[in-house]
């Protein structure tokens, strides 16, 4: 990831049971596939003509395949990332938000990623659903400087 955020739900707990509780994201077991033909022309009105962006975007015409995650290399402060065959295994309980010393933020689909090396640019995608009403779509332009990547700009896709 880019850069590490904030997660947090409003709606779930205060932020001080957030620090203090064991807050779970579950993810899938791979990254998915992207492909981002059926969003692409409008990605590409979300971007400057005259961007890097935009040449990078319209520059795309394959699919990246998924492939397995690890979700062992995810990492922010006290989430913990699981995936959803160890979530079931262990026996958590399917139930969005706060329930004793426990928050699950939902579920999370990451995509692979598109990248330029020679430019620094990337782009991917990522799905979240929190609860019967609440999640997003939405993908991330990311730029490399020096050896780290660095959020350019989130394109909202959908929000459920």
């Amino acid at each position: 990831m880019p850069k590490q955020y904030r997660i947090y739900c409003s709606n779930c707990a205060n932020k001080q049971e957030f620090d203090t509780s064991n807050v779970l994201m579950v993810v899938n077991e791979s990254f998915s596939k992207l492909d981002i033909q059926k969003h692409k022309k409008y990605l590409l009105s979300q971007v400057d003509k005259n961007s890097a962006y935009f040449d990078f975007i319209k520059s795309i015409r394959k699919p990246t395949l998924s492939r397995q995650l690890s979700a062992d290399s995810l990492k922010q402060q006290n989430i913990k990332f699981i995936t959803k065959k160890e979530f079931d295994k262990k026996g958590y309980v399917h139930r969005f938000g706060k329930y004793g010393k426990q928050i699950l933020l939902g579920y999370f689909d990451f995509s692979r990623m598109y990248i330029n090396n020679e430019k620094g640019l990337g782009l991917f995608k990522i799905n979240w659903v929190g609860g019967g009403t609440c999640g997003y779509d939405k993908y991330f332009l990311i730029y490399r400087e020096n050896d780290n990547w660095k959020l350019y700009k989130r394109i909202w896709i959908g929000v459920y």
